[in-house]
């Protein structure tokens, strides 16, 4: 064999590793390319799925604020409708009920039991006080009042008596006197 003919492997085989290396560059770049682009795509695809989410949310919740402050307002308005019906109710209850007693013979009857038993009570007092004369009175008045006064200097003279024999049985009880102390230091 000639040496072109074991050149000519050499080169081949040369060229061929050389073409394969060059195309795996490209392959790797290409693919390099592809995944960055695949990356890009991604994220782009995550931003618009991460708004319209946030959209989404959003609408829910200005939906359910809304439904939930129409719910409030209808249960308020229910809310005052029968505080209204219960209160003209019973408002009608109890005219129905006065009307009633007004119109009865018992309630006009009852009423007029009350004012001729209240007459009664108050001229049964008038009659007792008639029959006590007005110097009985008078001095009945007086003496009650000399009662009052009797037992009042008898209850002073006790808590006098009590409160000295409490200075001389307390120990130093003259002392805190004389010092101008009345009551005994807590």
């Amino acid at each position: 064999m000639s040496e072109e003919t074991n050149e000519r492997p050499e080169k081949a085989i040369e060229e061929a590793v050389e073409t394969t290396v060059e195309a795996a560059r490209e392959a790797a770049a290409d693919t390099k390319k592809a995944a960055a682009e695949a990356v890009q795509s991604s994220r782009k695809a995550a931003s618009k799925a991460a708004a319209t989410s946030k959209k989404a949310v959003g609408k829910a919740a200005a939906d359910t604020r809304k439904a939930a402050d129409k719910a409030a307002a209808q249960t308020k308005k229910a809310v005052n409708k029968a505080a209204a019906k219960t209160k003209k109710a019973a408002v009608e209850a109890a005219e129905s009920v006065e009307e009633a007693v007004s119109k009865s013979p018992v309630g006009e009857a009852l009423e007029e039991f009350i004012d001729h038993q209240q007459k009664a009570l108050q001229e049964a007092g008038k009659a007792l006080q008639s029959l006590i004369p007005e110097g009985v009175r008078s001095h009945g008045k007086s003496a009650v009042e000399e009662m009052i006064e009797g037992y009042r200097s008898l209850f002073n003279s006790i808590l006098d008596e009590v409160e000295a024999t409490v200075k001389k049985v307390v120990p130093g009880g003259d002392k805190k006197e004389a010092a101008g102390q009345d009551e005994p230091e807590a």
